[in-house]
């Protein structure tokens, strides 16, 4: 608990201090210090009028923006339903969708069976996953998170999860403060109010 107080407490001063850009890198840095991942995808979500998931930005840590856009071909289009759930051939966002708020730690060659994610999985050397989902913003935003770890002999315990469902509430909350002080400030620096 106190590694994790500590990790909050650094999070929130670097939001005041870092640029957006600077910031990612440094929570990235101050998380995998709790939490080890061997790379790591942060995003932010918007709903469509036509309920479709449209990712507004993206923050990769060790992989390449191929990897999203070879999961766009293997997954297809993601769209909520009428209850609000996400239907999904990605069963881990699905599930992580379904649970914001909460930690979801998923063993790939237990969870799925789908011949294209597993070699999709195993192209992207994604053997564990951890993924995490906000709860909705007031402007309807939606942050997203998953931490891959690449060895099979390597699992995300229940701990992990735990510690993941503490901390990256704030993470987000922090990575909003950093982009509202940096909005200010550059409106700030041009003159305007």
């Amino acid at each position: 608990m106190e590694r994790a107080s500590g990790f909050l407490l650094d999070v929130y001063d670097g939001a005041q201090q870092c640029s957006p850009s600077e910031f990612n890198e440094y929570a990235l840095d101050e998380l995998k210090k709790l939490i080890n991942f061997d790379s790591a995808g942060v995003a932010s979500f918007a709903i469509t009028p036509e309920k479709k998931v449209a990712i507004q930005s993206l923050h990769l840590r060790s992989a390449d923006a191929e990897r999203f856009r070879d999961r766009s071909k293997t997954v297809g289009v993601e769209t909520l339903d009428r209850n609000g759930t996400l239907a999904s051939r990605d069963s881990v966002a699905a599930n992580a969708f379904a649970q914001r708020g909460k930690s979801v730690i998923v063993d790939i060659e237990k969870q799925f069976s789908s011949p294209d994610s597993l070699r999709y999985c195993r192209k992207y050397e994604t053997a564990h996953s951890l993924a995490f989902i906000s709860n909705p913003t007031t402007n309807g935003t939606i942050g997203g998170m998953a931490l891959w770890r690449a060895s099979r002999k390597n699992p995300y315990s229940e701990e992990h999860g735990q510690v993941a469902t503490l901390v990256l509430p704030h993470l987000f909350q922090a990575m909003a403060i950093n982009r509202r002080l940096a909005t200010a400030s550059a409106v700030g620096a041009n003159g305007t109010t």
